[in-house]
């Protein structure tokens, strides 16, 4: 878990393989910042904590910055990316880039309060079946 940029940038590194020779440091740590902006914009809360022990929302920068990375690079082919359209763009992408976009999806349900936390089994006492057609 990062507790700030810099760990962060370390751990976009190791799952993205993208050393400092592809992308510079200061350009990573500019693609964070892009990143923490729009979280907060998409979830509409402006004080997100994202290293105060909030693992959905370090998470979710995490996979957003992944996905921008990837889409700076040109391993994503996104030059209109935008998080309001990932809806519509995991549709459209391949199936390595459903894995970014599932993982940044189930975080940022969770961070917005939106994802569903288990199974629930309904018995109905109350219902009768007939059978007589």
């Amino acid at each position: 878990m990062a507790v700030d940029d810099e760990t962060l940038a370390a751990e976009v590194r190791v799952l993205t393989d993208y050393d400092a020779g592809l992308i510079a440091d200061g350009d990573l740590l500019s693609i964070i910042e892009l990143a923490k902006t729009e979280l907060r914009a998409q979830v509409g809360q402006s004080d997100i904590d994202f290293y105060g022990g909030n693992l959905d929302a370090e998470r979710a920068l995490f996979w957003l910055t992944c996905l921008f990375l990837k889409a700076k690079i040109g391993e994503l082919d996104a030059p209109n990316f935008s998080i309001s359209e990932l809806q519509v763009s995991h549709q459209a992408m391949d199936e390595q880039a459903g894995f970014w976009l599932n993982n940044l999806d189930r975080r940022l349900d969770a961070l917005r309060g939106t994802s569903l936390i288990g199974h629930v089994r309904i018995q109905r006492a109350d219902r009768t079946y007939n059978f007589e057609n």
